[in-house]
């Protein structure tokens, strides 16, 4: 087994974020965020992991949220890592022109899949809920990040 801050960079933060989360793709929404109480969004996304540190005990990573080749917003993830249960579990917050989106998410760091909650977010996002999956990406330091959403 790889360490565990091994294992979850190779798997994504994302969280990603939320896991992720990942980023809000100016694709996927316009050049704006949903309003509140507006429709459903499903955002798709790769989050690659620039850095990741363990501070107390806790994996922290910053990532750079990519759709379509090009960056759309950052994430950082907070992750406490169960060495008997292979899970991580993270809070997420991804950063966005037009807000923040939070959420919190469980990933089994040996398959690289997850998945999570959109608790909530600011300006363009504030008061969203929603689901977030996690998969493994096309790169050991990288996560696909699916969040759908409403808010």
């Amino acid at each position: 087994m790889q360490n565990s801050s091994t294992t979850i960079r190779r798997f994504g933060r994302g969280i990603v974020v939320l896991a992720g989360a990942g980023a809000l793709a100016a694709g996927a929404l316009g050049a704006s965020g949903a309003s509140a109480g507006g429709a459903s969004h499903t955002l798709k996304m790769t989050s690659v992991q620039f850095k990741d540190v363990m501070v107390n005990g806790v994996d922290v990573a910053a990532d750079r949220d990519v759709q379509g080749g090009k960056t759309t917003g950052l994430d950082t993830t907070s992750c406490l890592i169960n060495q008997k249960t292979f899970t991580a579990t993270c809070d997420v917050a991804l950063a966005r022109a037009d807000g923040l989106l939070y959420g919190h998410a469980v990933i089994n760091v040996q398959t690289g899949k997850g998945s999570g909650t959109v608790t909530g977010g600011t300006r363009a996002y504030k008061g969203s809920t929603g689901t977030i999956s996690v998969a493994p990406g096309p790169n050991p330091n990288s996560a696909q990040i699916t969040i759908v959403y409403r808010g």
